[in-house]
């Protein structure tokens, strides 16, 4: 077998370890990363991987991890609820209309190294650079346009730190080597160091600076390799009889503390993954009115017992679910109706005991159809989210037809994803995956024109575009024009084969590019002319070489006919204005 051996493990011919490069190679292919260096493709890797527990929607690894020109930091990641935060504007908004001390902060940072041992001066560095990011002023030393932009989101993190809730901060840095970790003194001397360094801000209550040595890549990979899978016990169980389409139905009394543990929260103790994302809403907060009620009722020792009366209880599809002693075992499932009890109890957890009892609706079925109508009618009473009512219109399932239509390949095919994690056991690429939110951006930047809007505050597009989305005479040509425009130009950002200095730039580009390939489309065309437009629009952007030629035409087109790019006028309206008007159209 080619290869050799160092301490004992099996490397590849580039030095690699055997099984963590497998890992690389399948990473890579599964997420269109083949083009890019091992060492690029392992940061990549380390993004999903480090990152995946925090983020609770898909990401792309391409936001959140640093240019080749970072030498400290290769990848970061601001998070607040769980979302993916990318811009300062993006925090703004979202802690804006927040109750006071309500929302979960986590700041994420790692360094990635192929070598076979840590070194003190490469932590050193990384620690360096962390520090320098989570400062409270501008920092004038050259960084990574993406580091910039974390810092100015830290920065305003601080100046709404009244939203927070602190008692929950996080910062977690991760150090990534594939050698083994012995907690050599030189090295471990520099990650306590770190750790010392960030909780000198008095900014996080907590603070997790740790190693991650080649077992600990292949822990995490074993982890987003498996399946989601519980053991819940038991009070007393009471069995559905035979009905179709469902293989098993049943309603179980459960103590919350065992719901908690074995259900919500993995074995690190964190919220699961997934989890929710069929469920109708988000987590509301602590501090929302009904979840305050449920948190009094655990929290009183004179309506805690009674708990499992006076809550309607939590609902659990499973594909498959598998009865054992006092317990059931649930693989793959979703928590579809019981979101707000779910978290409350989760952040109540030292406060539950033994008597606090919960209702737990169990159901293993395989019918996707089945599935739809469970989550509908166990939540009837509760309103539906702007962007689930967008994703059920008739032209949003009219375009998820549409996106199907093309052939399975990685030069055509991409999935619109209008329910949550519809596509997440299927092994999709990331980037080839187009959610709602995915739909506003691209749209919005193509088709729209509105670039500015979406390079201010990319997590608000859907809520400022929506009432843009999806009109009854668009064509589901526009919306797929649109996200494979987005998809090849990222491939070739990723790829390092477009060189654009500024993420926000990429927007205007998508904008100009469309214009200068197909011209201007004026509004209330007809199907046929959308779709002729379209195609010449698609013809550029097929091929990745004359897709990119179209790309860099079109930012050579802006840096001529603006008279200044800069983060601050590339969220105006006349920053767009001003190179859209001097655009010549296709001949």
């Amino acid at each position: 077998m080619p290869g050799h051996h160092i301490a004992g493990t099996l490397l590849d011919m580039s030095g690699t370890p055997h099984v963590i490069a497998s890992f690389i190679r399948e990473f890579a292919e599964k997420n269109d990363l083949r083009d890019l260096p091992e060492s690029q493709q392992f940061e990549h890797l380390l993004s999903f991987l480090l990152f995946r527990p925090s983020i609770h929607d898909r990401f792309s690894t391409g936001d959140v991890t640093t240019g080749p020109g970072e030498t400290g930091v290769d990848g970061a990641c601001v998070v607040l609820d769980g979302n993916l935060i990318l811009t300062a504007e993006d925090a703004q908004q979202f802690l804006a209309n927040k109750p006071s001390s309500s929302v979960v902060a986590e700041v994420g940072f790692f360094q990635a190294k192929l070598s076979q041992s840590f070194s003190r001066e490469e932590i050193l560095g990384f620690g360096g650079a962390v520090v320098e990011t989570l400062t409270d002023q501008d920092v004038p030393t050259p960084q990574d346009t993406y580091m910039v932009e974390v810092g100015r989101i830290y920065r305003a993190l601080l100046a709404n730190a009244a939203k927070l809730d602190l008692a929950r901060a996080v910062c977690r840095a991760y150090f990534c080597c594939l050698g083994e970790w012995k907690n050599q003194p030189h090295p471990a001397a520099a990650i306590q160091k770190l750790k010392n360094d960030i909780d000198k801000a008095q900014f996080f209550s907590t603070v997790h600076v740790d190693p991650v040595d080649r077992n600990g890549v292949r822990e995490l990979w074993n982890d987003a390799m498996r399946a989601q899978e519980a053991t819940l016990p038991t009070v007393a169980r009471f069995p559905f009889p035979a009905m179709p389409g469902v293989d098993n139905a049943v309603v179980a009394l459960v103590r919350a503390q065992d719901f908690v543990d074995k259900v919500i929260r993995d074995k690190s103790g964190k919220v699961r993954i997934g989890i929710f994302d069929q469920n109708v809403r988000d987590f509301e907060g602590i501090s929302n009115p009904v979840n305050q009620k449920i948190r009094s009722t655990v929290s009183s020792p004179d309506t805690r017992r009674r708990f499992g009366i006076m809550n309607n209880g939590v609902t659990i599809v499973a594909k498959d679910m598998a009865p054992a002693a006092d317990s059931y075992v649930l693989r793959n499932y979703q928590i579809i109706n019981g979101c707000q009890t779910s978290n409350v109890l989760d952040r109540t957890r030292d406060e539950l005991t033994e008597d606090v009892l919960l209702q737990v609706r169990l159901i293993q079925t395989a019918v996707s159809g089945i599935l739809d109508d469970v989550v509908e009618a166990t939540n009837s009473q509760t309103s539906v989210p702007p962007y689930q009512f967008v994703a059920n219109c008739k032209l949003a399932v009219e375009t998820q037809e549409f996106f199907r239509s093309y052939p399975e390949d990685p030069n055509h095919r991409l999935h619109f994803e209008r329910r949550k994690s519809e596509f997440a056991e299927i092994g999709i690429s990331n980037t080839r995956v187009v959610t709602i939110q995915d739909i506003a951006r691209t749209f919005g930047s193509v088709f729209l024109e509105e670039p500015h809007l979406v390079a201010s505050s990319p997590n608000q597009a859907f809520s400022v575009l929506r009432d843009r989305l999806f009109r009854d005479n668009d064509s589901p040509h526009m919306y797929y024009a649109a996200a494979f425009a987005h998809y090849r130009l990222v491939l070739l950002k990723l790829a390092g084969r477009l060189k654009i200095p500024q993420p926000r730039l990429y927007w205007h580009v998508l904008t100009a590019a469309r214009r200068i390939a197909a011209g201007k489309l004026p509004s209330n065309q007809s199907r046929k002319k959308q779709e002729k437009h379209c195609e010449a629009f698609l013809s550029r952007l097929w091929e990745p070489t004359e897709a990119l030629a179209l790309f860099e035409e079109a930012y050579d087109a802006i840096r001529k006919n603006t008279s200044q790019i800069d983060r601050d006028r590339l969220r105006r309206q006349a920053f767009t204005s001003e190179y859209l008007n001097a655009l010549k159209m296709p001949s």
